[in-house]
């Protein structure tokens, strides 16, 4: 197919149209059946596409009929056929489309019209639906497509058939804007294009053949009926009230095809005489005929006429008239006659469409108006323009429904008294407002919500308004006008203070002296629509109103008029009081909520096969507290709470306006679980907005059910102990006697959620390790569940399922090497052998992980000093005395320095000083198993200012590779030391750009990020640049990788690498004069500002520990040399100190 079809029909058009072919091709005649399934609904039919690929038409001969049995086709035309192809109102839908302008989110124009383009230059009965391109070819409104004058000879059909221009030209016998190009839309000078398609919806017509006098049944109570039919003589067309049931028939070439008649009642009474029409139907072709059947004062009035005539051949009356849900076809004794007709299980009449055109400012906007005169329902739709989204209203008066959709977000009101929804249609259709000269009149409109609908309420709406909104947030909204001063004060975010025009008829409510007001703030999208009439009365002015809305939250306030006359109650919400939205919010949410969750379980089956159903019900209670220290929701749900809180001086709990940002704001307790579980709230989560969201849900239902559900599963995970200070007093109170420790949420799938909650482990983190995985293998100590609103979709709740999990690493072998876990990862299990009883033998630390710091600066100068730390059980590094391999006690550097490089070569640490005795240095020393120092080898360059350097385990053969950046004078050329003993293995390696080396805040940042490659970041030394250049080198191809710039320019920046569940990382920390944090994301190639370290740092070391899961940033200068170590884990969303050097 081609690529129109994206946009013209949905995957059950096609499906539909499939289906239909196969019944096609067994369709066969049967006397008293009708032989083909019926078409239930309307399709897109291409009948036209023009791709100058395959040339021009020879001639519009050829545009009306061309390769007919080929829609792919270059040059496809069934235009010959489009009479056929009116719908069930008797007009074309067409859609024309050009899947060449991509840059128009939908390149097509949709619209109907009564015209057929085939036959007449006058344009008739346009309505535009969906239209792209506003202009015609000469400058004018698009109004359809007309029949292009002979005389013009460029083509068949044209946007304006009686003018030289021919943009939308269909048929083009010529070409025009280039060598191979055709007229497109207008649009400037207009578009040339080399593709086009256009498109007919319409119910296709089935052959359906009856034998005799037997007369075949079909669903339809629609006024207007349109066939085509084949036959030697006796047409017979039945309009019945039901099923089998008699009523009028038509004979159209009775008498062996001499007569015509309509009767009141199978061979019953005549209502009109015999008509001669002699011939009038044919055995050799399809003719096709209409008919009507309205009542008009009381009476039937019967038409019958050809296709293409407008006069009836022969009319008939009944004064009694008959309802009319069915029609039936028949022929005469053993006559065949084979109908072709749009047929359709529908029985709804077609609906009223019609245009309100408006100018505001410098946009034309054209509402769309349908209105199903048998459903009272009127849609009102408005395309999007200024600041409001597009809109469409509903509107029924017998249900007193108005429901507006826009933004993403249903609101359904009452119908106001002064909308009379069958005048307003009327007016409408009849277009009896002069939109030029109207008297337009603005009514500002707030829209307070009140509550929010799940499945039960919404199956007591209108079918058509569920149908509306089946997608997306329904809520219910207390509708009042106010004035343009008012809604502009709440348009700019500001809090308006009204009359209480809610309940007493826009008189102020009285308690006494303490008065009611109303209070406001905008809460969601705004929208317009247009409504009009002419005044009856002379002198017959045009009316329209221009109705603006807001959606809002609003509440009850109170002034006090003389003295202390308010209630406490009313003393807390006085208006004075009323600032911004937290205020409102705090009046609006009662304290506590408790919401009930109705739930069908499924207990499997009996012996009997019948599947058995247990209903439960669940609650959840919400307490909102408005305390000082910052507004604060406790959920309680089960097994599970869950307390949440914002900034004490705002809304927000995260920014600058309200003292900075907040952490550790959240807390997940489950219970027997002697821990709480503290993590900071994402940036956009609010727990005001869940305490809105949840008094909306229960003002709203009296329970919900799963349907109103949406199932997620996350695992938290452990990430060590807690700093307690400033912790919320709400968290506290929950957590008395407890331990706290911090987690971070990681989503799981239903799968492993529920292996979780059968004991089973799951396996998350992997990782590739040359010819192993590691993996962190995680199992439940315990689970809960708890609901908060859901802001996308239809459903009310997201229902998170939580898990806690405690974790080990585990190793997973390759299919190739099958030993390589035991080889490279001896302490670790191997996964498979991970179960719920080695778990516990599998998480035992069977190695120990040191830190490893030589030389550094302090107050007093330069260092020689070294230390080793360990992480103690708390999480924080200590310095200590170990044995490593034999050593008791450790010895120091050789040099006293601050400017070195080291790495772990040859299993031993290597550090390469960049000066001793104040002269450049080539040295590069060992640390030995027995605590003690000495020479490893010399580089061919000095360091001198600056060095980095990373080891990889194979280089071109070598084993153990330290490649050392920073010796060759000019900045350009690395060294590479492999083997033991070492020996330089440098080959034609070239930095992609010289180095800055001036001194040590230009020195470059490396790290590795996989077996062969690494990351490099670097201030160029011979171009003026604002930022870091970066790249990748590999050293298995040789080559460097470009990346994009780094967002600051970062004057002796540390770096490191992250493996996490959410991707791999490089982050850089700090500069001169830089606190900040950039992080880049290896798999989207993109930066992106991190956590703030606290203090401005450069020349620190940054290393990953625990498999790449962490990173550790160890000193490093600011004013003076800092002696602090700083964690970064997995969630990148801090740097937590965690330890101090002791020299």
């Amino acid at each position: 197919m081609k690529l129109s079809l994206h946009y013209l029909r949905s995957r059950s058009d096609e499906r539909k149209a499939l289906l239909q072919k196969l019944r096609n091709l067994v369709c066969h005649k049967n006397e008293r059946k009708v032989c083909c399934a019926r078409e239930t609904g309307p399709i897109w039919k291409k009948v036209f596409s023009h791709d100058t690929a395959g040339g021009l038409f020879t001639n519009t001969e050829d545009a009306k009929k061309k390769n007919i049995h080929d829609d792919d086709a270059d040059l496809f035309s069934v235009l010959y056929n489009l009479q056929s192809m009116r719908n069930n109102d008797g007009v074309f839908h067409f859609k024309l489309c050009y899947p060449e302008l991509t840059q128009y989110p939908i390149p097509c124009n949709e619209w109907i019209q009564s015209s057929n383009p085939l036959l007449e230059s006058s344009i008739t009965g346009y309505a535009g639906i969906a239209v792209t391109w506003t202009q015609n070819g000469i400058g004018g409104p698009f109004q359809g497509l007309g029949l292009s004058p002979p005389s013009f000879s460029y083509n068949l059909i044209d946007d304006a058939p009686n003018h030289v221009n021919w943009y939308n030209s269909i048929g083009s016998l010529t070409y025009w804007g280039g060598s191979d190009t055709i007229p497109g839309p207008r649009l400037g000078p207009g578009l040339a294009v080399k593709k086009k398609e256009l498109y007919v919806r319409y119910i296709p017509k089935q052959n359906i053949v009856v034998t005799g006098y037997h007369y075949q049944y079909f669903p339809w109570n629609q006024p207007n009926f349109r066939f085509k039919v084949q036959a030697t003589t006796d047409v017979h067309v039945l309009f019945a009230p039901g099923d089998g049931e008699d009523g009028y028939e038509i004979v159209i070439g009775g008498w062996n095809n001499g007569q015509s008649v309509i009767r009141r009642g199978r061979q019953g009474t005549s209502l009109s005489s015999n008509i001669q029409t002699p011939g009038i139907v044919s055995p050799s072709e399809f003719r096709g005929f209409w008919i009507t059947t309205e009542v008009k004062n009381g009476k039937l009035e019967i038409k019958v006429g050809k296709e293409g005539e407008n006069v009836p051949f022969m009319s008939g009356n009944d004064n009694n008239p008959l309802q009319r849900n069915y029609v039936a076809l028949a022929s005469w004794t053993s006559n065949t006659a084979t109908y072709q007709f749009a047929t359709t299980t529908t029985t709804t009449p077609p609906p009223t469409l019609s245009t309100f055109t408006v100018e505001e400012g410098n946009e034309t906007i054209v509402q769309l108006n349908n209105y199903q005169k048998s459903t009272g329902i009127l849609v009102m739709k408005v395309p999007a323009h200024k600041d409001y989204s597009e809109s469409e209203f509903m509107v029924q008066q017998e249900s007193n429904t108005l429901m507006l959709k826009t933004g993403g977000l249903c609101q359904l009101a009452d119908l106001p008294e002064y909308m009379n929804v069958s005048d307003m249609a009327d007016n409408f259709e009849n277009r009896q407002v002069d939109e030029s000269a109207t008297e337009r009149k603005i009514k500002y409109v707030l829209k307070e919500r009140e509550a929010r609908y799940g499945s039960q309420k919404r199956e007591e709406l209108l079918p058509e308004a569920r149908d509306l909104c089946k997608t997306m947030q329904l809520v219910k909204t207390n509708d009042f006008e106010v004035n343009e001063t008012s809604y502009e004060k709440l348009a700019r975010g500001e809090v308006a203070i009204l009359e209480n025009l809610r309940s007493s008829g826009g008189r102020r409510s009285k308690r006494g002296a303490c008065l009611k007001f109303t209070a406001c703030i905008e809460g969601g999208p705004q929208a317009c629509g247009n409504r009009g009439w002419t005044d009856p009365t002379p002198p017959h002015r045009s009316i329209s109103f221009h109705d603006i809305s807001m959606t809002n939250f609003c509440i009850n306030c109170y002034l006090q008029k003389f003295g202390d006359q308010c209630n406490e109650d009313a003393k807390l919400c006085l208006c004075k009081n009323m600032k911004n939205k937290n205020d409102l919010i705090a009046c609006k949410v009662p304290g506590a909520v408790t919401t009930k969750i109705r739930l069908t379980e499924d207990i499997g089956r009996r012996k009997s096969e019948t599947r058995v159903e247990n209903t439960v019900e669940e609650t959840q209670t919400m307490l909102y507290n408005k305390n000082e220290a910052g507004a604060s929701i406790g959920i309680s749900a089960g097994t599970l709470e869950v307390v949440m809180h914002a900034h004490p001086d705002g809304f927000w709990h995260e920014g600058t306006a309200y003292g900075g940002i907040i952490r550790n704001n959240w807390l997940m307790k489950i219970q027997d679980e002697q821990v709480c579980y503290i993590s900071t709230l994402k940036d956009d989560v609010y727990p005001v907005d869940i305490a809105l969201g949840i008094n909306e849900i229960k003002t709203g239902n009296d329970e919900t059910t799963e349907d109103d559900e949406v199932d997620t599963h996350v695992l938290l995970l452990d990430k060590g102990p807690l700093d307690t200070t400033d912790l919320h007093i709400d968290i506290t109170r929950h957590c008395k006697n407890l331990e706290y420790k911090k987690f971070v949420e990681t989503p799981i799938t239903k799968t492993q959620s529920e292996d979780l909650k059968n004991g089973k482990p799951i396996f998350l983190n992997s990782r590739s390790d040359s010819n192993c995985e590691l993996t962190t293998a995680t199992m439940s100590q315990h689970s809960g569940s708890w609901r908060y609103p859901n802001t996308d979709g239809a459903k009310l709740w997201i229902h998170q399922i939580v898990h806690v999990g405690i974790n080990v690493t585990c190793c997973l072998n390759s299919h190739d090497q099958p030993t390589c876990c035991q080889d490279k990862f001896k302490y670790y299990c191997e996964c498979k052998d991970v179960t719920q009883a080695t778990f516990k033998q599998c998480g035992e630390d069977k190695t120990k992980q040191v830190l490893f710091v030589a030389t550094g600066q302090d107050l007093e100068g330069l260092l020689s000093s070294v230390e080793i730390l360990t992480e103690a059980d708390s999480g924080m590094y200590r310095s200590r005395q170990v044995d490593v391999g034999g050593c008791s006690g450790v010895g120091s550097f050789p040099i006293k320095t601050s400017s070195a490089t080291g790495a772990l070569f040859n299993d031993l640490p290597h550090v390469c000083p960049e000066y001793k005795d104040g002269e450049p240095s080539r040295e590069c020393f060992k640390f030995k198993i027995d605590g003690s120092w000495e020479e490893g080898f010399n580089l061919q360059e000095a360091l001198k200012d600056w060095g980095s350097s990373v080891v990889f385990d194979d280089w071109e053969g070598v084993t153990t590779a330290w490649w050392i950046v920073g010796g060759e004078p000019d900045g350009f050329q690395p060294e590479v030391w492999g083997g033991n003993p070492p020996h330089d293995i440098s080959n034609e390696i070239k930095l992609p750009n010289t180095i800055n080396h001036a001194s040590t805040r230009h020195k470059p940042c490396i790290a590795k990020i996989s077996e062969h490659e690494a990351f490099v970041t670097a201030v160029p030394k011979d171009v003026a640049a604002g930022s870091n250049f970066a790249w990748i080198f590999n050293i298995q191809s040789n080559t460097w990788d470009i990346l994009p710039v780094t967002i600051e320019k970062r004057l002796g920046v540390s770096c490191g690498f992250l493996n996490t569940a959410s991707g791999r990382f490089v982050v850089l920390a700090g500069g001169y004069s830089s606190s900040t944090t950039e992080i880049f994301d290896l798999d989207t190639r993109t930066w992106s500002l991190g956590p703030d370290i606290g203090v401005n740092l450069y020349g620190g070391s940054m290393v990953s520990v625990k498999d790449d899961q962490e990173l550790l940033l160890v000193g490093g200068y600011s004013t003076t040399a800092l002696s602090d170590i700083r964690r970064m884990d997995p969630s990148m969303s801090s740097w937590e100190t965690v330890g101090q050097l002791t020299t």
